[in-house]
């Protein structure tokens, strides 16, 4: 877009007391966002929503200065702007009737004919959030997939960085401008990411890091996405603020399943049991569901484990691939088969060395 475009797109998203969506409304009345600040008074008082009140406060010369201020920040630092109206706008974004009117850019990171999954979760993750995650980013790294998250702590920064460990382009979305990082411990993070991927936010320079921002940054994680993968979050925060969002907006939301009393799986048991979110125990489950096939490694590691165990086999494999070390009888428990079949399957296992005995009864795999 020319300059002057630029200048007009982010300075109606300047214009006090008017957000997103009464933004998006008023250009659907003015026609263009140059028209906004050509308007007269009176003909923005009759738009609905606008009125005597908030075209009263609708400080247009301010809104154009503080555009031109943020035009020569993003001059600087390689920032683009993506208004709603423009092709370059995330497509599922734009499907949200609540999505920002305009969105920041910095990196490249091209969404055409990419499959966009949110990897989403507690600030604390636990190795069983970590094993499962790594798992799941290894057996996807051959598909057009892009990772979004919204960097922070725990789930958030280890899906970013297996995203890029694996070679897939990432996108971390933020709650405050691009002059800025939170948490700062993410600034090398932030930078890697620019240049295999991008950040995103609807924040312009100078806007901190405030609380309120983050369950808004969440719905755009959750808009922009095709699914939303849940890896371990508490009862409550923003990862089911993220999951409801995307409940609301018709996306795919998918979960691990954690065991009964952990804190830091209670939220995905709850999204599982409310049937806002359907049980995944690896990458092929989520990919049937959103039936985008299995190629790749994935295919391979597949085909080549179906080839060489039984049903039966498989079936403890799984169980145990999920679990460090577990008991004979948890075993016996979880599949609803006689201590009898156990040990058989299981003495075949050993002979192939697909699992390994403990002291204990205790089983884990190879």
């Amino acid at each position: 877009m020319s300059s002057d475009e630029t200048l007009y797109k982010i300075a109606v998203t300047r214009i006090p007391s008017i957000g997103p969506i009464l933004t998006k409304k008023l250009i659907a009345h003015i026609g263009s966002p140059e028209a906004v600040f050509s308007e007269k008074v009176r003909n923005l008082q009759k738009i609905p929503g606008i009125g005597k009140m908030i075209s009263s406060k609708m400080n247009r010369d301010h809104a154009l200065a503080q555009a031109d201020k943020e035009i020569a920040f993003m001059e600087k630092h390689h920032v683009h702007a993506h208004f709603f109206s423009d092709p370059d706008f995330p497509a599922l974004l734009k499907q949200c009737y609540d999505s920002p009117a305009l969105i920041y850019s910095q990196g490249h990171c091209r969404m055409d004919d990419q499959k966009l999954i949110a990897v989403i979760g507690t600030r604390k993750i636990t190795d069983y959030g970590k094993k499962l995650l790594r798992r799941f980013i290894e057996d996807i790294e051959s598909l057009n997939v892009i990772i979004v998250s919204g960097l922070a702590h725990g789930v958030d920064a280890e899906a970013h960085e297996l995203a890029l460990e694996f070679n897939l382009p990432t996108i971390g979305v933020l709650g405050h401008g691009l002059d800025t990082m939170y948490p700062a411990a993410h600034r090398n993070l932030a930078k890697k990411m620019t240049a295999a991927g991008a950040l995103f936010t609807e924040y312009p320079s100078g806007t901190r890091a405030d609380k309120e921002h983050f369950p808004m940054r969440n719905r755009i994680v959750a808009g922009m996405c095709h699914a939303i993968l849940v890896v371990e979050s508490g009862i409550s925060g923003g990862s089911m603020i993220t999951a409801e969002y995307a409940s609301n907006y018709n996306r795919d939301v998918f979960t691990f399943p954690g065991a009964v009393g952990s804190k830091y799986s209670s939220g995905c048991n709850h999204l599982i049991k409310t049937h806002k979110a359907a049980l995944v125990e690896c990458a092929a489950d989520l990919l049937q569901a959103m039936d985008w096939g299995s190629t790749g490694k994935l295919a391979k590691k597949v085909s080549q484990l179906q080839a060489v165990h039984t049903e039966d086999e498989l079936a403890i494999i799984h169980l145990l691939r999920d679990n460090a070390n577990v008991h004979i009888d948890e075993l016996s428990h979880s599949l609803g088969w006689t201590l009898g079949k156990i040990s058989t399957v299981l003495l075949q296992l050993e002979i192939q060395g697909a699992v390994k005995s403990l002291p204990g009864k205790m089983y884990r795999s190879n």
